[in-house]
């Protein structure tokens, strides 16, 4: 608890003494949910299952992608580039929320 007492010049504030503990935990009360369900290890599963679906469907498309970009002449690598960023983007992070939803599921941290 802080308390201040104003006067012209002085303030004076009361400050606990630290050897106190702050709080005693409520009795039945749930620690939170870990918030590193997701280990580096699993960021870098995730990259690599969005940069393999990303290949995939730009092998699979391939000839729609090059016709869709290739109006755009001088700009059609760019945009080209820029549409399977956006792809292995999106695709990364789905895997990311999905591992999470998973992770915290089967672990009972809802």
């Amino acid at each position: 608890m802080i308390v201040y007492a104003h006067t012209p010049s002085v303030v004076y504030v009361y400050t606990p003494p630290s050897g106190k503990p702050k709080a005693e935990p409520r009795p039945g009360a749930v620690d939170p949910p870990n918030a590193r369900s997701i280990t580096p290890v699993a960021h870098g599963v995730c990259c690599a299952v969005g940069v393999a679906t990303t290949v995939g469907l730009a092998a699979l498309f391939y000839p729609e992608l090059i016709s869709a970009v290739d109006r755009l002449h001088v700009l059609s690598t760019t945009a080209l580039v820029f549409l399977l960023l956006w792809v292995w983007i999106g695709v990364w992070a789905a895997a990311e929320m999905t591992w999470g939803w998973r992770t915290a599921r089967l672990s009972g941290d809802r």
